[in-house]
């Protein structure tokens, strides 16, 4: 019986599902920054990019003429809780057009990692 096993480098490179948000893989939550800002801009009228991340956080910037009023931004919420691991909270920052999600802290060993 043969075994299909991969080497981690080639497993980690290898290209993501479509319509795929995160995966884990050993000790990491795997976030795909990017299609999140695919659905935001097509789905939500909200066009935005990364500016950096952190531990457990990305932050985004938006055009002024992205739909950043309430009724939109709760919208964005609700996908983000139905869609990512461990989502904990959006904040907008609508003087300087920022959005930041926010993700529990799931402690040590597990990390995040946010490709985009």
């Amino acid at each position: 019986m043969k075994r299909n096993f991969k080497i981690y480098k080639e497993f980690i490179k290898e290209e993501i599902k479509q319509k795929s948000y995160y995966r884990f893989v050993l000790n990491d939550i795997q976030i795909y920054v990017d299609e999140f800002i695919k659905i935001f801009k097509n789905d939500f009228k909200l066009n935005c990019w990364v500016i950096y991340t952190d531990d457990n956080s990305v932050s985004l910037k938006y055009f002024q003429t992205s739909d950043d009023n309430v009724e939109n931004i709760i919208n964005v919420k609700k996908f983000m809780f139905e869609n990512a691991p461990y989502f904990r909270d959006l904040i907008i920052h609508r003087d300087d057009y920022r959005i930041i999600l926010k993700f529990i802290d799931v402690g040590d060993p597990v990390k995040f990692k946010f490709f985009y």
